[in-house]
């Protein structure tokens, strides 16, 4: 479902405390805390993760976790009359979180409640939607909460992307929200201003220059089935060498294209420039995957 006026979401990771999966703790046990009905809701959630993970090797979303989301869509998005789109799974899970990074660092939001108008999507339908050229096209990327020790506060960071007839356009923001009898609500809120376009390389434009790479990992029925080649990938480079935007021009079957665009967003760059400024580059990389 890629109707034009949407928005869409896709999730992403970040490290907070002592676990990467935004909760402190190992798996099971909150730092400084023994294991039992007395911890929080978000620790509670992260001992029935692991019980949580399905035949497709992927966790479900904590229910504390959705809720903490929902609550930032419903605060960030007031007023959503077409689908809202969200992507079916994160995107990324820091390594230092064994449990969860031998799944590839993925957790799936099928069946999370994100509120009323919200459609769960693959990235190929999100992509598609973002690619209709309509000011109404919104890609929102979210972090799962990073809670703090007590579990009453939490943090979300976001990036907001947009198709416009001028080309990509996108922001950040982070979120502070606190529990206030069993409801997150937000209480803080910082956002950048809206970046310019990227430009395509030529003349002036000169392209980004690659610093640090990460590896692809192949997913399980990838290396069953022996599968090599390359996926060609369009990214947007910003102005600070991240990349702001990634989508596959040229796929892999058996979720390939997932992997090598989960790699691709770890990778820096020492950004593109136009007359010795840095700005935002639309750039082309290849992802080679090589059966074992």
């Amino acid at each position: 479902m890629t109707p034009r006026n949407a928005l869409l979401i896709s999730l992403f990771v970040i490290a907070a405390g002592t676990r990467a999966d935004g909760r402190l703790g190992a798996p099971g046990l909150i730092a400084g805390q023994a294991a039992g009905r007395d911890d929080p809701p978000h620790a509670q959630a992260v001992k029935r993760e692991a019980k949580d993970v399905g035949q497709g090797g992927m966790a479900s979303i904590s229910a504390e976790d959705a809720k903490v989301l929902r609550a930032v869509v419903d605060e960030r998005f007031p007023s959503r009359p077409e689908d809202l789109l969200v992507l079916d799974t994160t995107s990324y899970v820091a390594p230092t979180d064994p449990a969860v990074a031998k799944l590839r660092g993925q957790v799936s939001l099928r069946g999370a409640d994100l509120g009323p108008n919200v459609t769960v999507v693959t990235s190929a339908e999100a992509a598609a939607a973002l690619s209709e050229i309509s000011d109404s096209t919104v890609l929102v990327e979210l972090s799962k909460p990073a809670y703090e020790t007590a579990g009453g506060q939490a943090t979300v960071k976001y990036k907001i992307t947009r198709h416009t007839t001028a080309g990509l356009r996108w922001l950040t923001g982070t979120v502070t929200l606190s529990l206030r009898k069993d409801r997150w609500a937000i209480t803080n809120r910082q956002e950048s201003a809206e970046s310019d376009p990227p430009l395509r390389m030529g003349g002036d434009v000169k392209p980004p220059v690659l610093v640090k790479r990460g590896e692809a990992v192949p997913t399980a029925e990838a290396v069953r089935s022996r599968i090599s080649g390359i996926v060609i990938i369009e990214v947007v480079v910003d102005e600070n060498g991240h990349v702001a935007y990634a989508r596959v021009l040229k796929p892999l079957p058996f979720g390939l294209g997932e992997a090598a665009i989960a790699a691709v967003k770890q990778w820096e760059f020492s950004p593109g420039t136009l007359n010795g400024k840095a700005v935002p580059v639309l750039y082309n990389v290849t992802v080679q995957f090589l059966a074992k």
